[in-house]
């Protein structure tokens, strides 16, 4: 019995010893509770917004992004396709130079002629040929056409409409009882060399028309191929209209002078060293 109560007081003895005074916490030193203490949630009104509000659903649980389509890759067009979109886009047209005081001066004096005309882009080919403001001409007078439009330079445009107006329509007036109405154009401007050499027509400057025929406003037709024609009046007239336009023009060629001017008549302003026009 003795032995029992010894043991026992060991044993309070021992908790006692193994059991750490409590000492007063120092001034300033926070206390630290046994446990974390657990957040009470708020009511979903009242807790503060977050950075993804989508993110959190009604039950607490967090929600996935949506996956983020991938953009649809369009095809890329065909060759024709682009071709097509670039014909579509709007173009730019370069202005066209502008015109020499001469050149000014000389539309002027067609406007005051009576002349229907437009003005054309400058014509620039890599084979030499070139007409820097050339015309498209309907029209020599108020009361002559020129059939179909002729491009040709001022100069000869000028030359061409006061031969017609002062000299073909009154002899023709004077013959047939009709003045001319309009004459048809074989050949205007044309880029090529002259038959036969290399030297360039003057063609390829606008500065040549070949005439074909003459219409009269009874509509009477002169052919210029037919100086033997049913009309014995015609040889005459087609000779006078030659003879007369050797001067006006500096280069005048006509059935009989080659093969090549066997149907039409040639005028044109080559500009020459001579003073003398070359005339067959």
């Amino acid at each position: 019995m003795g032995c029992f109560r010894k043991a026992g007081l060991f044993l309070v003895f021992y908790a006692l010893a193994a059991t750490p005074p409590a000492f007063p916490a120092a001034a300033g030193t926070p206390v630290l509770p046994d446990k974390a203490p657990v957040p009470t949630p708020c009511p979903k009104t009242q807790c503060p917004q977050t950075r993804h509000p989508q993110a959190t659903s009604d039950a607490g649980s967090p929600e996935l992004p949506a996956k983020v389509p991938k953009p649809v890759e369009k095809p890329a067009p065909s060759v024709k396709e682009a071709i097509g979109r670039l014909e579509e886009r709007p173009k730019l047209e370069r202005p066209s130079p502008p015109a020499a005081p001469a050149q000014l001066a000389c539309r002027a004096d067609l406007e005051k002629l009576g002349l229907g005309f437009t003005e054309k882009p400058p014509v620039a080919d890599p084979l030499g040929c070139a007409i820097p403001n050339p015309l498209e001409v309907t029209r020599l007078s108020g009361s002559i056409t020129i059939k179909p439009a002729a491009i040709m330079n001022c100069a000869l445009s000028d030359a061409l409409s006061r031969f017609m107006t002062g000299v073909v329509s009154p002899e023709a007036q004077k013959v047939f009882g009709s003045p001319v109405a309009g004459i048809e154009q074989a050949s205007a401007y044309v880029c090529r060399d002259r038959h036969g050499t290399e030297t360039m027509s003057e063609h390829a400057f606008g500065n040549a028309i070949d005439i074909a025929s003459f219409i009269l406003k009874d509509g009477t037709v002169i052919d210029v191929k037919d100086y033997a024609g049913s009309d014995p009046k015609s040889p005459a007239f087609l000779a006078y209209v030659r003879k007369a336009a050797c001067g006006p023009f500096r280069t005048v060629l006509g059935p009989g002078a080659d093969a090549d001017h066997s149907q039409h008549f040639h005028f044109d302003l080559e500009p020459r060293h001579s003073l003398q026009p070359f005339c067959q």
